[in-house]
């Protein structure tokens, strides 16, 4: 439950809170805002390093160069938020409500976002490096840019998202559905596609280099001039797939 007396001072202003927070806050102690309601607050610029904010209403909140490094946030609603800017590395969100959030340029590094609602959420060059986002909706997001090296998104939904020129070496996508999603120019040597669904994508000069496409649905896939030597494609189902138009050593392609 929230500590009252440090919720009004959160509430008073984000200068007081982190004023109070800088002189008052004793070491290893955790500011607890559980089940709070900050929804539409200004906590631009607040310093919540390690808060606990587990279930707290921050729906429409500006959290803009926030920092929330180690917060616990699971069960949170953050649907319309912004955070852009803001240091989110190893928070834990899972089961978190973030329809149409803004977290474009966050640092999103090691966080646990497991079963996250993320549909429509704003993600462009943020830091997902080794984030937990399996089994969670990412459907129709912006994730142009963003670094999802060694993330795990297996079974996360991505259909219609926007991944161009997205960083995604050495993520697990076992079983995710990227059905309409736009790859292109996507780095993604050694990721793990097994089982994925990718139909209708859009993989134009992207990176697949080493990647695992095991029994994946690879169907109608756009690969024109993109790097596929060394995938593995056994199993794969590929109709209306043109590989001719990507670039491979067919002797290297496994199937």
């Amino acid at each position: 439950m929230a500590d009252l007396e440090l919720l009004s001072i959160l509430k008073r202003s984000v200068d007081a809170w982190n004023e109070w927070r800088q002189t008052h806050l004793r070491p290893g102690l955790r500011p607890d805002f559980s089940g709070a309601n900050l929804c539409q607050l200004d906590l631009n610029r607040a310093d919540l390093r390690r808060a606990v904010l587990s279930g707290a209403d921050l729906s429409g909140a500006q959290l803009n160069n926030a920092v929330l490094a180690g917060a616990e946030m699971r069960e949170v609603n953050l649907s319309d938020a912004s955070l852009k800017n803001s240091d989110l590395s190893e928070v834990d969100l899972s089961h978190s409500e973030m329809t149409n959030i803004n977290f474009e340029k966050a640092n999103l590094e090691k966080a646990k976002l497991v079963q996250v609602v993320l549909y429509r959420a704003q993600l462009s060059r943020a830091n997902l490096n080794r984030a937990d986002l399996q089994y969670s909706d990412l459907r129709v997001c912006n994730l142009a840019y963003a670094n999802l090296r060694q993330a795990n998104l297996k079974h996360a939904v991505l259909t219609l998202s926007d991944l161009q020129h997205a960083e995604l070496r050495g993520a697990n996508l076992k079983g995710a559905d990227l059905r309409s999603t736009d790859l292109s120019r996507a780095t993604m040597g050694g990721t793990n596609l097994t089982r994925a669904n990718l139909s209708f994508a859009y993989i134009e000069r992207a990176v697949l280099q080493g990647s695992s496409l095991r029994e994946s649905i690879f169907v109608n896939v756009d690969v024109f001039r993109s790097n596929l030597n060394s995938a593995d494609l056994r199993g794969a189902q590929l109709d209306g797939t043109d590989l001719s138009t990507a670039l491979f050593d067919p002797k290297r392609l496994k199937r």
